[in-house]
């Protein structure tokens, strides 16, 4: 969809320059935005263009790579040994996906059409949820947690 900013600063010759400007859904980091007749006024009174330089501000969440947008997404050893389905948070809310019994840590699960807009078309990159198995913190494990540890650990896991 793209935003809407409200922008405000002098030039060096003095001039104050304050608008609204329409940022594109999609922009990337290093792209110029034209806003027309809102730069310096020349001698003959009209006035020049503006340039802008974009820099999207990282989110804490999300990594962006072009169009695309990658999360690490916590899961437990066992919903990668047995299969099922996990959670994960995307810019459009939660969204649920299918883990198969198997699936290793570390694995780029792509979601198509959830990353960010390419600019000027209709088409969105995509979201790769990274599988990470959250070890479980020793004041987590319970007595009975540990036994399953223990077992698993003899049989090799």
């Amino acid at each position: 969809n793209g935003a809407e900013r409200y922008v405000s600063f002098s030039l060096s010759n003095g001039e104050n320059i304050s608008t609204r400007i329409k940022v594109p859904a999609g922009i990337e980091t290093g792209k110029k935005l034209r806003v027309r007749d809102h730069g310096r006024t020349a001698p003959d009174g009209r006035k020049g263009d503006l340039y802008l330089n974009v820099k999207v501000m990282p989110h804490p969440d999300f990594v962006r790579k072009d169009n695309d947008i990658e999360i690490e997404t916590k899961t437990s050893f066992s919903l990668l040994c047995l299969g099922g389905t996990l959670d994960v948070n995307t810019p459009q809310g939660t969204k649920q996906i299918k883990i198969r019994p198997g699936m290793q840590n570390g694995i780029k699960v792509r979601m198509k059409g959830l990353g960010f807009p390419v600019m000027g078309t209709q088409d969105r990159g995509d979201l790769y949820a990274i599988l990470s198995v959250k070890v479980p913190t020793s004041e987590e494990i319970t007595d009975e947690n540990r036994e399953i540890f223990e077992k698993l650990q003899k049989a090799g896991f």
